[in-house]
């Protein structure tokens, strides 16, 4: 096959002869644009075939094969990885190895070749040492996530072959403390180019930094840096994702494609699952009816009120409802008490009108007003000249407006008009509750259940009782006021309920 040349210049060296055998990746000579240009010593990679080695390469296996025997005492081990690709199937083609099981290779060497979707790459060598066993083959893939091969490193081998090697620098070696920590990692990961890349991810200032160390025991420099492959930083940024954000990786200290794509939907998830839990829940508006009542609701806030709770005595009540409970309802029993009861104390019954500096005006009929709860709704039907009208009246008149609001029939006159409000929860087995002052109302009596007590140790009397709780317009009634009401109206339905026939 011939190859051409990738750009015009002079050949002015030429590494191999004709009939050698070339590695992929290695230098076969060098152009330059000038016919006199002049041109520093280029160290030629290693060559595999025997026939084509130079004297200097014939030295360098011999000065490798002293550096093995220096390295086999007191050394570890060191796993390799793939350090970088770009494709999305998360392995990768063992293309060749540039070195063989028990070979000695210096740091930065090209140690194999790998092959993703669209290139052959080299991957450099990350320390000096001596490749103790190599856990893939030529031609099979490797996962990101797993070891391809296993290198012998010596701890200070570094120091010692670097005194035997006249090209290179010896390496200073410094003591890491608490406070040159995070420089010391900085330039160990500084001098590769998954270092680079990592640090570049990290998005962090040179001068800026963590005070904290993540590391507790000596020894531990690699085990705490994360390193990330470009194809996963390539992810992350596209998707403005941290590091901090992937904490699940299936290999320690090592962040791959595979992890970003495993974060990116678990996270579109997570919505979805918020989703399906607000489709179960109901969004409604209120009604005409129930933005009505919030109105009056809230223009109740401006007025100050007081409430008076008192026990009435309900044993004489009792009484009457089981003899008439077929013709007349507890309610109309106690609309006819009240009313009763309000003829003395036309203050309670009272309207206030916001007007100058304020009127009382004294109605002459007593209408009471009586909460009916229905299912989505809230009306008050009035019994109008309740004080007027024999108790038979007032029961068929309140069956009617009972029937009427549960078939949504009630007219603005049936729930108008009303001068004094009762509220009985006593059915629900409620014991006491405080009523809210409806809008222009001055008192609310809340009824609760009948409930056992005992009047006298001595004797062991029980009587039965209902927690009644009036709430006044504290405006232009007073706590006296209330009292006296709460008292007169305790002793008649104790003593004088028969007079409701009269």
């Amino acid at each position: 096959m011939d190859v051409e040349a990738f750009d015009e210049g002079f050949l002015r060296v030429k590494h191999l002869g004709d009939g050698c055998e070339a590695n992929v990746g290695d230098t076969l000579g060098i152009l330059t644009t000038e016919e006199d240009e002049k041109i520093d010593d280029i160290q030629v990679t290693h060559d595999s075939n025997d026939a084509c080695k130079s004297e200097d390469d014939t030295d360098n296996d011999i000065e490798g094969e002293r550096n093995v025997g220096m390295i086999q005492e007191g050394a570890y081990e060191e796993k390799i990885y793939v350090p970088f690709t770009r494709t999305k199937k998360n392995r990768v083609r063992i293309n060749k190895w540039v070195y063989k099981e028990n070979n000695f290779v210096n740091k930065d060497e090209i140690l194999f070749h790998v092959e993703d979707d669209k290139s052959t790459i080299e991957v450099e060598s990350p320390h000096t040492g001596v490749i103790k066993k190599i856990l893939v083959k030529e031609g099979d893939f490797a996962d990101l996530d797993k070891e391809i091969a296993i290198i012998s490193v010596k701890k200070e081998s570094g120091k010692i072959l670097n005194e035997e090697n006249a090209n290179n620098h010896p390496m200073k070696s410094e003591d890491i403390d608490e406070d040159n920590i995070l420089t010391h990692y900085k330039n160990v990961l500084s001098g590769s180019r998954e270092g680079q890349l990592f640090l570049k991810s990290l998005r962090s200032p040179e001068s800026g930094g963590s005070e904290k160390s993540e590391t507790e025991k000596e020894g531990s420099q690699a085990s705490d840096v994360k390193i990330v492959l470009p194809s996963a930083a390539e992810l992350m940024q596209r998707n403005k994702l941290t590091l901090s954000d992937i904490t699940k990786t299936k290999t320690p200290n090592r962040v791959t494609y595979e992890d970003v794509d495993n974060f990116l939907k678990s996270r579109k998830s997570s919505p979805a699952k918020e989703d399906s839990k607000e489709e179960n829940e109901k969004l409604i508006n209120l009604t005409s009816m129930q933005r009505s009542i919030k109105n009056n609701m809230m223009l109740t806030l401006g007025v100050p009120v007081f409430r008076v709770t008192h026990l009435m005595k309900t044993n004489e009540l009792i009484k009457l409802y089981e003899k008439v409970k077929e013709k007349i309802s507890v309610s109309v029993i106690l609309n006819k008490c009240v009313s009763t009861v309000l003829l003395k104390h036309p203050l309670i019954y009272s309207t206030y009108i916001e007007s100058d500096q304020g009127k009382i005006k004294y109605n002459r009929d007593v209408n009471i007003g009586n909460a009916l709860g229905l299912k989505d709704s809230l009306l008050t039907p009035v019994l109008k000249q309740v004080d007027k009208k024999d108790i038979y009246s007032l029961s068929d008149e309140w069956k009617k407006l009972v029937e009427k609001g549960k078939n949504g029939l009630l007219t603005p006159n049936d729930i108008s008009g009303s001068n004094f409000y009762i509220s009985n929860l006593g059915m629900f087995n409620t014991y006491q509750f405080d009523a809210i002052l409806p809008k222009n109302a001055s008192c609310i009596l809340s009824i609760g259940t009948n409930i056992g007590s005992i009047e006298n140790f001595q004797d062991i009397k029980i009587y039965r009782g209902m927690m009644m709780t009036l709430t006044c317009d504290h405006r232009h009634i007073y706590g006296a006021h209330a009292a006296s009401f709460m008292n007169d109206l305790s002793k008649f339905i104790e003593c004088d309920i028969m007079q409701i026939f009269l």
